[in-house]
């Protein structure tokens, strides 16, 4: 997520608007209702990740070449099954959870 122009916005008027200030907290995060804001103090990050798997240059009939050559998006699939436990949604990444 995030803002495009909101960092071009704010340089554009640190000397006047925000001549004396120190630092800014942009919080997007819920109301408690139409009048009261939510202060959070911690939220889930996100990641992001590159994943790229690349097979033969061209299709190989299953009925010559099943079994032999590894299908990529199969391989793939198998991958992505062991990042996340099916049953209660926890992460399988070693590290993940540590501080």
């Amino acid at each position: 997520s995030g803002s495009d122009g909101l960092e071009p916005c704010l340089q554009s008027v640190r000397e006047t608007f925000f001549g004396d200030v120190d630092g800014t907290c942009i919080s997007d995060n819920y109301w408690l209702g139409t009048k009261r804001p939510c202060l959070t103090f911690g939220i889930r990050g996100a990641a992001y990740f590159a994943v790229e798997i690349r097979g033969g240059s061209k299709d190989l009939h299953s009925g010559s070449h099943g079994g032999a050559v590894h299908e990529p998006l199969n391989d793939l699939i198998k991958l992505m099954s062991t990042l996340v436990d099916s049953k209660n949604g926890k992460l399988l990444i070693p590290g993940i959870y540590d501080e």
